[in-house]
């Protein structure tokens, strides 16, 4: 797996990075690759800027960059003989799985199949990234704020005190940043 990540990220380097540096770009690297098992893989694409905005809010030239980007990600697993048929690609999402514990944005107690989890308001913001969870779950706001919860390729969404948000395996998802503190029930299913 991390000969794979080097060898990207080092065709990144060479060949890519070059081709987009005159539109902004000064950086593209490969965060994470999740291996296929019995379903797709992930690679996991950081860029500097980041390109990742809500659909509705990318313009036609960062969705041209994307679409180069993800041409020469395969063009580059091909050369290695890896099927990038495999492997979905995804840009400036960190899955949360591949976080340090210790580095969630969030303090957590746990029972016994939900959790009470708490986002304080002195956190940053650049903590709260994409990512998906490996099972279904219903988060709960326990008290009024305004944050809000956004679902991948959807709105953003005020999150209300005692309704219910459901959240399907493998979707990819945020918390946006509010005043005060954020505290939620998570139910896994």
């Amino acid at each position: 797996m991390e000969g794979l990540k080097k060898k990207l990220n080092g065709y990144l380097k060479k060949y890519v990075l070059p081709k987009i540096e005159k539109d902004g770009f000064t950086d593209i690297s490969v965060y994470g690759i999740k291996q296929p098992s019995e379903s797709i893989g992930y690679i996991f694409i950081d860029t500097e800027p980041e390109i990742r905005k809500v659909p509705n809010q990318r313009g036609r030239k960062e969705r041209l960059i994307e679409l180069f980007l993800q041409d020469e990600i395969e063009m580059a697993l091909s050369l290695l003989g890896v099927d990038f048929y495999d492997y979905n690609i995804q840009f400036n999402k960190r899955p949360l799985y591949m976080l340090d514990e210790e580095k969630l944005p969030f303090n957590e107690m746990v029972t016994k199949n939900e959790r009470i989890r708490t986002f304080s308001q002195n956190l940053n913001e650049s903590e709260l990234k994409w990512h998906t969870d490996e099972q279904d779950r219903i988060v709960i706001p326990l008290i009024e704020s305004d944050w809000k919860l956004q679902l991948d390729d959807e709105l953003p969404l005020k999150l209300i005190k005692g309704k219910e948000y459901f959240i399907p395996e493998g979707k990819y998802h945020r918390v946006i940043k509010g005043r005060g503190d954020l505290k939620i029930k998570v139910i896994f299913k």
